[in-house]
């Protein structure tokens, strides 16, 4: 990790806002990359093209290996859980294990468990400097789970949020990446999905979400709708 140059240090330390054993869509993860401004532009190269080669790159280095499993196969990635451990150690400052804290608003990657206990509903209220809300669900799982936080005050925390604070959405006026992916239990957006100007990229695919409110049509900063 350490002879990384900066850009795949970043890059790295960006797969771990996944749980553990994960399989994430390297397709997926290059468009959040990109939102996140993660890809160096370099002229005449197509940046998709150079985000696939960061991900040849830390393969190459053994720090993320192809998916194991029927349907996995050259399209989802996942990190060891010895190196996922280890991108949180890296930045500590960053990633940490809390409760959620009325100062959930420094976050910039947010991600919601199903876990009721401990949680305080102002903590997604005011978490308004979140960038990446990711609410996945998954078949091992019955309600979409914790991933990590991301700070950018340098004192991050694991959050524990249930789901129906979906109406708090608004709040999140830096939010580029929002995910509801294969959620069961969000029907519906708010009509002020608009209001979230910097919003980049939608993951509504397997999820509930039906219909989609006309106000998304006016997100100017909108590049990927997921169905």
């Amino acid at each position: 990790y350490d002879d990384l140059p900066h850009y795949l240090k970043s890059c790295f330390v960006y797969c771990c806002i996944y749980p553990k054993d994960y399989k994430i869509e390297r397709e997926r993860l290059i468009w959040q990359w990109l939102v996140h401004e993660l890809i160096e532009e370099k002229e005449g190269i197509d940046v998709e093209m150079t985000a696939n080669q960061y991900i040849d790159d830390l393969m190459n280095r053994c720090l993320i290996e192809k998916a194991r499993g029927y349907g996995y196969e050259g399209t989802h990635l996942t990190l060891h859980n010895i190196l996922h451990d280890l991108a949180l150690y890296i930045d500590g400052r960053e990633y940490s294990h809390a409760s959620a804290t009325e100062h959930t608003h420094h976050k910039s990657l947010l991600s919601v468990h199903d876990d009721a206990e401990g949680h305080k509903p102002n903590a997604l209220e005011t978490a308004n400097k979140v960038c990446t809300l990711l609410a996945d669900s998954k078949s091992d799982f019955p309600l979409p789970y914790i991933i990590y936080l991301k700070s950018d005050s340098g004192s991050g925390s694991k959050l524990h949020l249930p789901l129906f604070y979906i109406k708090h959405i608004t709040n999140f006026k830096w939010l580029r990446v929002l995910s509801l992916r294969a959620c069961q239990n969000i029907h519906e957006l708010p009509k002020s999905i608009e209001d979230l100007s910097l919003l980049k990229y939608i993951d509504l695919s397997y999820s509930k979400v039906r219909p989609l409110p006309s106000s998304i049509g006016r997100l100017r900063n909108l590049q990927t709708l997921d169905l």
